[in-house]
């Protein structure tokens, strides 16, 4: 028998007062399991397809989508946010919470491959995994000024 997972964006009636019935007709709801990571928003400059903003390693748990809107409703209030969800049969999926009016959300849900344009001028936050920086070792760092080499750790080479 498959584990039923408590997270999922179709049960959360008192966050979201417009639930998209496709998160049930399209099997969203087998969602993947959370990572608790660090999330980040990126604003697109241009007009943009979801292919355009989402790489495969973008997707994110129901769970994780939750959560951020739980903690970042008032500025889902002023601008809708774009999350890439993947269900459990490996397909992508695309949550768009925007708000209805005041203290109220919606939730619609795009197959990835929806080939409608949305426009950069709405300015859309569009959110991801937080890549984590790799640490950078600063005496690796080595500068030429007039002939001599200096590197960041040491004075002069």
């Amino acid at each position: 028998m498959k584990e039923e997972m408590n997270n999922l964006i179709k049960n959360e009636t008192k966050l979201f007062q417009w639930i998209d019935p496709d998160f049930e007709n399209w099997n969203v709801d087998e969602g993947i399991k959370a990572k608790k990571q660090k999330l980040a928003t990126k604003i697109p400059d241009k007009d943009f397809t979801f292919k355009d903003v989402f790489k495969e390693e973008d997707a994110i748990s129901q769970e994780e989508v939750i959560d951020y809107v739980k903690e970042h409703k008032k500025e889902i209030e002023k601008f809708s946010h774009l999350f890439l969800l993947k269900n459990s049969k490996g397909e992508f999926f695309v949550a768009s919470v925007l708000v209805l009016s005041v203290g109220e959300l919606r939730v619609d849900v795009y197959r990835l491959g929806f080939s409608g344009v949305w426009g950069a001028g709405r300015r859309r936050r569009v959110v991801v995994p937080q890549l984590a920086l790799e640490p950078f070792d600063l005496s690796q760092i080595k500068i030429t000024i007039e002939g001599k080499n200096y590197g960041l750790v040491e004075e002069e080479i």
